[in-house]
């Protein structure tokens, strides 16, 4: 028994160290050389590319730090705006539609000038376009005779058709280039349910959703043999994959941004697909992924992670276990020097409890994303957003 304990507590102790050095991963790298800040958004491709970039980046002599999965569009490229990372993987469409949409962009010179006038830097095409689409198992689609997007509209008065449930990703839901704007313009049913990216996949497989949106580089679509309706009204912009760069790191670290265009035209779609496929399909570590890539495609002599599952868990648990407590703590203490004196206040002052208690009743029903996305540009990223 004591044995036992002895093991688990020097698990926990590992997974403890382990996560501070995955929280604080410029660690060790010692203190010569500028220091880049990498953000991915938060999904398998996003990652993998930054991975690459902060490989990159630690290649040509910086101390490199990656900040994964910070969470969708908005968020990535307000951080990259205020400095709190240097760089991102973007995508042309998602540039035209979402981060500049209002501005006449009819070339990749005027949104160049667009992105240096919020002091943002891009480089051409990494070689792929990642586009929406919206899928369906091939045997449903192939039984129902859907082919294209404006069949779901023309045929809604099926009972068939009727029945199909559409599951669509959180930022698909929200986004303007996203369901909103496809359902008007398809003029399909407004009764999509909005989930996590890779559950509207599972939930596709056992059945529960019908319909749900796509990244035509996901290896799911092979994987659980979907098909692809075709965007016949051409709805959907072309996603050319491209890396956002602050306009100072030219200057602080010249050697970092020639090493990352090196990344230009360099990945095809098919390679894309079979690099997610690895990460999501087989559990390979993004890290080990990009420098496999990075050491096949460049020539460059990257490290190459171990593929240890046991270590990337104790990672993952130490880096999330103290997250929490560092949020769950900083939060507890904010609230409670804020609650404790307002119900004093409200409990002696009786015309104020009414005001107090709309106050807090108002602020209670906001989105938390919605106040992350108004606390970013105040805090920036970190512990206290």
């Amino acid at each position: 028994m004591k044995r036992c304990w002895k093991k688990l507590c020097g698990a926990a102790s590992l997974s403890f160290v382990l996560g501070l050095a995955a929280v604080n991963p410029v660690w060790g790298q010692g203190d010569r050389g500028p220091k880049v800040r990498v953000g991915s958004k938060n999904y398998t491709e996003n990652v993998i590319l930054g991975e690459m970039l902060t490989q990159l980046a630690r290649d040509a002599g910086a101390r490199a730090e990656h900040r994964m999965e910070l969470g969708g569009t908005q968020i990535a490229f307000e951080s990259l705006k205020n400095g709190e990372i240097d760089a991102y993987p973007e995508y042309s469409g998602t540039l035209e539609q979402e981060i500049l949409k209002g501005e006449t962009l009819g070339t990749v010179a005027d949104i160049e000038r667009a992105l240096a006038a919020r002091g943002v830097r891009m480089t051409g095409r990494v070689g792929f376009s990642n586009s929406y689409a919206l899928g369906m198992l091939r045997t449903l689609a192939e039984e129902l005779g859907i082919r294209k997007i404006s069949q779901l509209r023309d045929r809604q008065g099926e009972p068939a058709i009727r029945r199909l449930q559409f599951g669509v990703s959180d930022e698909f839901m929200n986004r303007s280039d996203g369901w909103p704007g496809l359902a008007y313009a398809y003029g399909l049913p407004d009764r999509a349910q909005g989930l996590d990216h890779n559950l509207a996949y599972r939930g596709v497989r056992s059945g529960t959703i019908q319909v749900t949106d796509v990244y035509m580089t996901d290896p799911e679509i092979a994987a659980y043999d979907l098909v692809t309706l075709e965007d016949d009204l051409g709805y959907f912009p072309q996603y050319e994959c491209v890396l956002l760069y602050r306009a100072d790191l030219a200057e602080r670290a010249p050697e970092v941004v020639a090493s990352w265009r090196r990344l230009e035209d360099a990945i095809d779609a098919p390679t894309m697909i079979g690099l997610n496929a690895q990460a999501r399909i087989e559990r390979v570590s993004e890290e080990r992924v990009a420098a496999q890539f990075l050491n096949r495609k460049l020539n460059t002599k990257l490290p190459v992670p171990p593929d240890n599952w046991w270590r990337r868990m104790l990672v993952n648990l130490g880096r999330n276990t103290v997250r929490h407590l560092l949020l769950v703590s900083v939060s507890l203490i904010a609230a409670i020097i804020i609650a404790v004196p307002l119900g004093i206040l409200a409990y002696r002052l009786p015309k104020a409890r009414q005001v107090i208690l709309g106050g807090v009743g108002i602020l209670q029903t906001l989105p938390a994303m919605a106040v992350l996305m108004f606390m970013i540009p105040l805090l920036g990223l970190g512990v206290l957003p």
